[in-house]
């Protein structure tokens, strides 16, 4: 007993250090007290195996259906206790808590909890096959497989069998053998066993500090210290033993119920490994890095406590529950029942649903082919094609596909309810999913994206389709399908009578209202809070809307197409009409003039370019984090001098095209529903015309350091007008320089500024346009560490565990800092007047402990400036807090030249309206909008009833307009679209 109390304390205190406390700073002692004490609790996951082993002889005589069911419910009103306790302390409703109640090995997330089930399941097998073994075979076979599971993986420092992930119930195997080796030989019973146990602790925690030294003298850094902290190398194994020989041999004893036991112990297992709410509770108790040393360890005391205390309560209640007359009933009258007499109970089932079960394995299979066919494509144009990545998105995909298999069975269901056809009701949905699979297929090759809503209405070009697509390919598609029409006919004319089944009228009609009603659901995906979406997010469905091409990979054509159902563009402002817009035109046309009259006429050589500067954002404006000097002062004294201020981002970690999007169009994301989250995959193609500051330009030009795949862009930027594509991979508009900095992956930022500066007209009678989206800054930033190069340094409670992520992050803005400069100046010593608009898309999501319903804004807050060279009329204001909607305006305000009644308005929107964004609290990126917020100076949050009379007129205007282009009737697109005229005063 006593070594099943200490093997539960293990556990908790692993858990406690792997969630609840901070990982220290690696070059502090509590960083290497923190490894010690995270290397002792590793142990307990040892115990539990060599614990069955020892006791193997005791397991085979136990009814195992009567333990098992025990397990069950002891299980059960665990999970059940941990959900209510989630919902009545931390309000938390995610319906997948539910799933991994009643499914809990379904997403591989608890490998040692399911290790533990399957190995005490077998228990009495491995008693059968170890008992036949004899003296030498057993210490044979105890030797060879410990080298092969314990020396071969501490010798390579890998874990080359995988027993972290899938491969735990093999080491549990192993384990249990060695506790049966241990019993078998006496070993807990030779001589000076204390001592020995003693010289193998020293030296497995001695192991610990040696490696601390060596990882930092050969790789400046303690990345190999933990090598050998883990349960199967061969100091942390034989340490493992001589304690557990220790506990074993002791006459320290506990006069406790086997049932408190059994039960203490499962509490500890699920608290330590499955229970439900450890993410909040976690999250509650986090134990900060920069503590104390004697904070630091009573904060663990008091984890532990209270992680102990949640166990010794799901103790109890696991033995009351089972104390129940009822349940001691319900457990005596099924206890008798075998395992082989369960096996009948389901084969028998089985043969009795056959035809069903062969239908959902076909649908199963199907959907598998469609992933494997995208991956496949994707992996053979980026180059990356191999085994190990198409079998990681056949196991990783599982939720996916059994989502697919269960809609496409539902689908099924209907058919043969409305024509009792089985055949024909399975043949319908085969040739539809064949004609999914290959049209997918071949619009990845063309378009980089799968089948999706939208291009139901092409069909009605279904010629100029057909032209786009090889004969050959048209012929075998013809062919397949005639051949599947053949087969199905034949099948149902001559076995069609064996599967009818037969159903009343009124069932009939019951059963298919109610999967009329489940598959209506389908149109409700993307509705937060809605059960559809909640459904989705069980089977962790991707909203990749950014990414329609990985999001058939990950989720598979079919759920993927789904995810685009949903999409509702914008809410129909009230008193929208042809005569409205109208009359909105011709304010703005005569605002327009207003303007103008003390504007300049266009240089014929005009030039504006866009710059958005990837995860650009000041640190020194984070909350909780210090930084030792400005990493950017190249940028800050550029603000000082020009037309800058704050821009309110609308994403945080992410959503670079939505800010490009909202800067290129004049459009305001926040308008959009919320379920459009990312317009360039989910708008800019329904849209037959859409504005965007390209319209003023003769010459348009785009440039994107990095492949083209992302948000879509390649199409995007074709309905855009722009007339060349520069980026990574491009066999047309090919890059010139393509250099890294030390500290990314990515092409540097210098590198994008020299592409941009060559691709700069040389001729002087063109104005032009130049988009450029940077890539240096992007994640991630753990990799290739220049650590202070500069002697810029980091600290505060918002590094976390990302100390190194944050001083790479600082690194690669000093490198942009310096880039901007030179950039500025070759510009300045550019003839062709010329306007930047610069600013950071988002800040980077590398920060810690930073709740966003008290930060959201500071943490959706970047920099921008706008800047006109020497060639152009210096002109600066004041605008301190905008949206990416405004860039286009300003632009022309900065370059103080004659704008158009479109751009007017945005102006007007921009000089009169505090930034109108999704709330920042509430949003999720290329996900989900938030409802619309207006963010004045000092970062004051208004509703849109709390905006002044004028203010509402003008945020009136500008969402009728922005309505009509992007989801009415766009009866104001040619004036939207319209150029300047230099004639007009």
């Amino acid at each position: 007993m006593l070594t099943l109390g200490i093997t539960g304390f293990l556990l908790l205190l692993n858990r406690i250090m792997l969630s609840n406390v901070t990982v220290p700073n690696e070059s502090g002692m509590t960083y290497l007290v923190y490894t010690l004490i995270l290397a002792l609790s590793i142990l307990g996951t040892n115990f539990v195996p060599l614990y069955f082993g020892y006791h193997l002889e005791y397991f085979k005589k136990i009814k195992l259906s009567k333990i098992l069911l025990w397990l069950t419910i002891s299980y059960l009103f665990a999970s059940m206790v941990s959900v209510l306790f989630g919902f009545l302390i931390f309000k938390n409703t995610d319906i997948s808590f539910f799933w991994m109640l009643f499914f809990p090995i379904s997403q591989g997330s608890y490998p040692f909890a399911t290790a533990t089930v399957a190995v005490f399941i077998i228990l009495p097998l491995l008693f059968k096959l170890f008992s036949r073994l004899n003296s030498h075979q057993l210490k044979q076979l105890l030797v060879v497989l410990t080298i092969i599971f314990i020396g071969a993986p501490t010798l390579f420092g890998k874990d080359i069998w995988s027993f972290q992930m899938g491969g735990m119930l093999i080491l549990n195997i192993y384990l249990v053998l060695i506790g049966y080796g241990i019993q078998y030989f006496r070993f807990n019973t030779q001589s000076h066993l204390l001592l020995k146990t003693a010289l193998s602790g020293f030296i497995y925690f001695g192991m610990t500090i040696i490696m601390r030294t060596v990882s930092f003298s050969i790789h400046g850094d303690y990345g190999t210290m933990n090598r050998f902290n883990v349960p199967y190398s061969l100091f942390a194994f034989i340490f493992s033993v001589y304690i557990f020989s220790c506990l074993e041999g002791s006459r320290i004893d506990f006069k406790i119920k086997l049932n408190y036991v059994a039960a203490y112990l499962v509490s500890a297992v699920i608290v330590s490994t499955q229970f439900v709410n450890i993410s909040n509770i976690t999250h509650t108790l986090k134990i900060a890095a920069v503590l104390p040393p004697l904070v630091w360890l009573f904060k663990i005391v008091v984890n532990l406590a209270i992680l102990f205390l949640c166990v010794c309560i799901l103790t109890v209640g696991i033995v009351l529950i089972h104390r129940l007359s009822f349940m001691q009933r319900w457990l005596d009258s099924n206890s008798n029942k075998s395992l082989s007499d369960i096996g009948n109970w389901i084969e028998l089932k089985l043969k009795k649903n056959a035809n069903l079960i062969a239908v959902m394995v076909s649908f199963y299979f199907i959907t598998v082919v469609q992933i494997e066919t995208v991956a496949i494509i994707i992996a053979s144009n980026n180059g990356t094609l191999s085994l190990n990545s198409l079998l990681s998105y056949f196991f990783n995909g599982q939720s996916a596909l059994i989502l697919t298999t269960i809609i496409m069975t539902l689908i099924f269901f209907l058919l043969f309810l409305i024509t009792n056809r089985f055949w024909y009701s399975y043949g319908f949905l085969f040739i539809l999913e064949l004609i999914v699979t290959v049209s997918t297929a071949l619009k990845i090759i063309l378009r980089h994206e799968p089948i999706l809503p939208t291009d139901m209405a092409a069909l009605k070009n279904i010629v100029d389709i057909v032209n786009m697509v090889s004969p050959i390919v048209i012929t075998l598609g013809l062919i397949g399908v005639v051949i599947s029409l053949v087969i199905v006919v034949i099948l149902q004319l001559k076995y069609g009578k064996h599967f009818n089944v037969k159903i009343s009228f009124r069932k009939r009609i019951i059963s298919a209202f109610l999967i009329l009603l489940m598959l209506s659901g389908l149109f409700f995906v993307n509705h937060a809070n809605a059960i559809p979406s909640r459904v989705f997010a069980l089977f962790k469905i991707q909203k990749l809307f950014y990414d329609q091409e990985r999001g058939a990979q990950n989720n598979g054509p079919i759920l993927q197409y789904i995810n685009n159902l949903d999409v509702s563009i914008m809410e129909r402002p009230t008193g929208y009409s042809e005569t409205t817009i109208h009359k909105i035109m011709k304010k703005y046309d005569q605002e327009a003039l207003k303007m103008n009259r003390s504007r300049a006429k266009w240089a014929k050589n005009q030039t504006v370019i866009f710059v958005l500067s990837e995860s650009f954002s000041d640190p020194s404006r984070v909350p909780n984090l210090n930084v030792s000097k400005t990493p950017i002062p190249n940028v800050l004294k550029l603000k000082k001098q020009t037309t800058s201020g704050l821009m309110m981002s609308s994403g945080y970690g992410g959503g670079t095209a939505n800010m490009e999007w909202q800067a290129l169009t004049g459009l305001n994301l926040s308008s959009l529903s919320p379920t459009l989250a990312t317009p360039y995959s989910q708008l800019v193609d329904k849209m037959a015309v859409n504005p965007n500051i390209t319209n003023l330009f003769d010459q348009k030009i785009a440039i994107h350091p990095y492949n083209a795949g992302l948000y879509n862009r390649q199409a995007v930027f074709k309905k855009f007008g722009f007339q060349k594509f520069y980026f990574d991979g491009s066999k047309t508009n090919k890059l010139k320089y393509k250099d890294t900095v030390a500290s990314s992956p990515y092409i540097s930022d210098q590198s994008a500024y020299k592409e941009t500066e060559r691709l700069i007209s040389k001729d002087n009678r063109k104005t032009q346009f130049i988009q450029l989206s940077t890539m240096q800054n992007h994640l991630p930033f753990d990799v290739n560490s220049n650590v202070g190069s500069d002697g810029v340094t980091a600290s505060g409670g918002a590094i976390g565990d990302n100390i190194v992520a944050v001083n790479n992050y600082i690194q690669r803005l000093q490198d942009t800092d310096a880039a901007v400069k030179e950039f500025i100046q070759k510009l300045d010593q550019n003839e062709r007047p010329i306007t930047v608009v610069w600013y950071g898309d988002h800040l980077p999501a590398i920060y810690s402990g930073l709740s966003m319903s008290e930060y959201a804004i500071p943490l959706h807050q970047t920099d921008y400036f706008i800047y006109n060279n020497k060639a152009a009329k210096k002109n600066a204001k004041r605008h301190q807090l905008v949206a990416p909607y405004s860039f286009s305006a300003l632009a022309l305000s900065q370059a103080n030249i004659k704008t158009t009644p479109y751009y007017a308005l945005i102006a007007e929107v921009s000089d009169k309206v505090p930034a109108a964004v999704s709330n920042p609290a509430t949003t999720e990126g290329n996900t989900y909008n938030g409802t619309q917020v207006f963010i004045k100076r000092k970062n004051k949050v208004l509703n849109r009833e709390q905006l002044s009379n004028h203010q509402k007129t003008v945020m009136r205007d500008y969402r009728l307009i922005q309505y009509d282009l992007v989801a009415g009737n766009q009866y104001s697109a040619k004036w939207a679209t319209q150029k300047v005229d230099n004639h007009k005063n």
